[in-house]
């Protein structure tokens, strides 16, 4: 273990907590900004400056369209179990995280990546399941990503300067694909929910046309 790896998992795993859990949406956001620019550093040994400057780079892109898409948020976006449920159910995936026999593969990579990683993912994988508007379901696509990129490093070692462009281009374009599809649902019924896709912006739902009038 080293000091870095630790502080920067646990950051890591608070903001996939503050992320998936917060009812405000700008404090979801700030927390996915956390996990996203501080997951790079849960490695050992660290990338180089350029591939760190990089994921920062895309980190903080990814981390302003997604602010863009929490402004249109209008109701609370957290998990109704809350920010404590979550805190626990992370931590305790963080410290099977630690344990050799998970996934039963040799690593190459830290153990700090693996918790902070299988943490990420039970977190995520639920909100997925549960999202009903377009920000909680880009915010829980954005924690899974990370917890995918940190068991990643935790078996394979730290990515290699080609792998952390091509990390750096997937985070910024799944930032931009949430930004999308905010503005489209946002458009489509006025709302981000993904249940007022095709609705009028007032909330209601398109009549339907009269009988032996085409559609």
């Amino acid at each position: 273990m080293t000091p870095i790896a630790v502080a920067a998992a646990a950051v890591v795993v608070l903001g996939a907590v503050l992320g998936t859990g917060a009812r405000s949406a700008r404090v979801a956001t700030l927390g996915l900004t956390m996990a996203l620019l501080f997951s790079p550093f849960v490695a050992d040994p660290l990338p180089d400056t350029l591939a760190l400057a990089t994921r920062l780079v895309g980190g903080t892109l990814a981390g302003y369209l997604l602010l863009v898409t929490s402004r249109r948020a209008v109701a609370p976006v957290g998990s109704p179990l809350g920010s404590l449920a979550l805190l626990a159910a992370a931590g305790a995936a963080a410290v099977a995280g630690f344990q050799p026999s998970i996934l039963g593969l040799a690593r190459q990579g830290p153990e700090e990546a693996m918790a902070a990683g299988l943490a990420c993912l039970i977190l995520a994988l639920p909100a997925v399941v549960a999202a009903r508007d377009t920000f909680r379901l880009g915010a829980s696509l954005v924690v899974a990503l990370t917890g995918i990129l940190l068991v990643r490093a935790a078996l394979v070692g730290s990515p290699s300067g080609a792998e952390e462009v091509a990390i750096t281009f997937a985070i910024a374009t799944l930032g931009g694909a949430v930004a999308f599809l905010g503005a489209v649902t946002s458009a489509a019924g006025g709302t981000l929910s993904l249940d007022d896709v095709g609705a009028r912006p007032d909330g209601a739902r398109p009549a339907a046309p009269p009988a032996g009038v085409p559609r």
